[in-house]
């Protein structure tokens, strides 16, 4: 990133999410649709 560039996310679920599979996710997407999910095994 460019210095004074900023970035834009959209926070699907704020807190991270203990799923009933059995494991702790965290998503967002970005301006340009891409969807992220941060995944953690318990």
């Amino acid at each position: 990133m460019t210095e004074g560039a900023s970035l834009r996310v959209e926070i699907f679920d704020a807190d991270l999410q203990r799923r009933p599979w059995g494991l702790d996710d965290f998503r967002l997407s970005d301006p340009d649709g891409y969807y992220y999910r941060f995944i953690s095994h318990r």
